[in-house]
């Protein structure tokens, strides 16, 4: 089943870079763009494309922290109904207590990287922010940001992808779309790493 996933959202970033990369001087379609989109417009569709690939990033890595994380409730949950320990009865007081500090250890772990992946899109955002401040510079004017996160999340419920099954028995006749749902989660904002925030181009 992560095979057609990880795929999916793989191809997503494909077509993603492509769209991004449409401006190449070798191509005809970046020509043809050039021709009805001036450089200021060119930036803002860099932006909007941004959007859309970090956040699909941000969802796709939420979908995967919340799905391990799930799967240790389970299988914490689940100790009570294998076999007792020779160690620890099964119902015992002592059992109870390793569960409720199992649980703990999961939940931090799921703070933690939740905390990690919200740091890494502050990152990528201001690593963006110095790429883009160098093209405002070769424009010779300020241009209005279309950086908008949000937006990209609204634009991604509409999205689907196209499972054919793993790759190794992929069938391209019989894909079938996939809610993006299956796969992303939108999940509420963290609060970064303060000490591993990089600092944004001035």
């Amino acid at each position: 089943m992560k095979c057609w996933q990880v795929a999916g959202v793989g191809a997503l970033f494909v077509c993603l870079g492509v769209a991004c990369n449409g401006g190449d001087d070798s191509s005809d379609v970046g020509n043809r763009l050039r021709k009805y989109c001036d450089p200021v417009c060119q930036i803002q569709s860099q932006d909007t494309a941004f959007s859309l690939l970090l956040e699909t990033y941000r969802q796709f890595q939420s979908y995967q922290i919340e799905a391990d994380y799930e799967n240790r409730q389970r299988a914490i949950a689940g100790i009570r109904d294998e076999d007792g320990s020779l160690v620890i009865a099964s119902n015992s007081k002592g059992q109870q207590t390793m569960r409720s500090f199992m649980l703990a250890l999961a939940r931090r772990e799921y703070d933690l990287r939740m905390e990690k992946l919200s740091t890494e899109v502050v990152n990528f955002r201001s690593a963006y922010g110095c790429v883009r401040k160098m093209d405002e510079d070769e424009v010779g004017e300020d241009v209005s940001s279309r950086v908008d996160m949000r937006a990209a999340a609204d634009q991604l419920k509409n999205f689907v992808i196209l499972s054919s099954g793993p790759l190794a028995r992929a069938d391209l006749r019989s894909a079938k779309p996939v809610p993006a749902s299956a796969v992303l989660v939108d999940a509420p904002p963290v609060e970064p790493n303060a000490q591993d925030v990089i600092d944004p181009c001035q």
